[in-house]
């Protein structure tokens, strides 16, 4: 990870990602010292929220962390974390598809607006990917009760004027 520029900004390449063995990118976000306070993940299967994930940098709510791809804006979530805070759902992002990730972690909303209070992350995926590759991963714990699989599709061609990539990922957790 690198840390550059007048405001602090952490990068995790998808080397990192890879040799670190993150299955998504809330586990990779999950690991920096600037992620406190209770992010919102998909162990919390009783909640207003079951499948979503979310990132709570600075401790500041899930709700104050701007999620870009690409340099642009994702959707909110359709339902608030806890019922009243709306968030952004970093668990529809497949990983596979992960240039590398760059985090501003110091308030940024005089840049972006209110939504960007506790920093910036922005998702930079692939492109000019030219082969094919599938991946398959599976996982288990030492006494069961957390089997994960995850199936991963990459493909892509590139001509003069035109490019195209599929990324598909698949993936089951018990």
């Amino acid at each position: 990870m690198d840390v550059q520029g007048p405001s602090p900004v952490v990068v995790i390449s998808a080397e990192d990602i890879k040799s670190r063995g993150y299955t998504d990118i809330f586990e990779a976000l999950n690991s920096l010292n600037q992620n406190t306070g209770g992010s919102l993940n998909q162990q919390n299967s009783f909640s207003f929220t079951p499948t979503a994930q979310a990132v709570n940098l600075r401790g500041l709510g899930v709700g104050r962390s701007l999620i870009l791809i690409d340099g642009k804006r994702l959707p909110m979530f359709p339902l608030g974390a806890g019922g009243a805070e709306n968030f952004t759902d970093i668990g529809q992002i497949p990983i596979a598809a992960v240039e590398r990730i760059e985090v501003l972690t110091d308030g940024a909303s005089a840049i972006y607006g209110s939504d960007a209070m506790s920093g910036v992350v922005n998702v930079i995926l692939k492109k000019d990917y030219e082969g094919a590759e599938v991946k398959l991963r599976t996982g288990d714990a030492h006494e069961g009760g957390y089997q994960n699989n995850r199936l991963e599709i990459l493909a892509g061609t590139a001509g003069e004027r035109s490019r195209v990539t599929f990324i598909g990922q698949f993936q089951n957790k018990n």
